[in-house]
């Protein structure tokens, strides 16, 4: 998994099967991925799909796994969690092994940058930037800023829509 991959990226993930034994193996592998909460709760599935792995004696084979944006768009949770599962089951002895990775995406960076001298009980004017890195259009999007002691009254702007840049 990369150290970081931002909403709006496809999920590239692998696993490693590895032969112990002296002989081949056939590896029934089912991979899912769903949304989950922070509490490992499953909300919704995202991707199911199922492959037959072949592995020579005492050899490892790389299983990639990869969860399209475009799958997991809606089914995202607050928590921006989803957690990929590999079961596997050894054909002939129905032996088995689940392995589990959770990933958690990353919202994109808004940057502010204050554009002049801060001078204390006096309003102060900053730049705020967002770039949206979705491959469709944001729509119906707000910003909110709050504060206690730096904000006298809530701010909100309206944006709509936002394409990519």
């Amino acid at each position: 998994v990369p150290e970081t991959i931002e909403i709006g990226q496809d999920v590239s993930l692998s696993f490693i099967l590895k032969n112990l034994t002296s002989g081949t193996k056939t590896v029934k592998v089912d991979l899912s991925a769903f949304s989950t909460l922070y509490t490992g709760k499953q909300i919704q599935e995202i991707l199911k799909e199922s492959k037959s792995v072949s592995l020579a004696a005492s050899k490892e084979q790389q299983i990639p796994f990869k969860i399209p944006y475009q799958k997991y768009e809606s089914a995202l949770t607050e928590d921006n969690m989803i957690r990929a599962i590999a079961s596997c089951e050894d054909t002939k002895t129905k032996a088995d092994l689940i392995l589990e990775q959770d990933v958690v995406l990353k919202n994109p960076t808004i940057n502010i940058t204050v554009v002049e001298r801060a001078v204390m009980k006096k309003p102060l004017n900053v730049e705020i930037a967002f770039q949206n890195n979705l491959p469709s259009a944001v729509k119906n999007c707000s910003l909110v800023a709050v504060g206690s002691g730096l904000i006298k009254d809530q701010i909100e702007k309206t944006y709509s829509p936002l394409i990519k840049q």
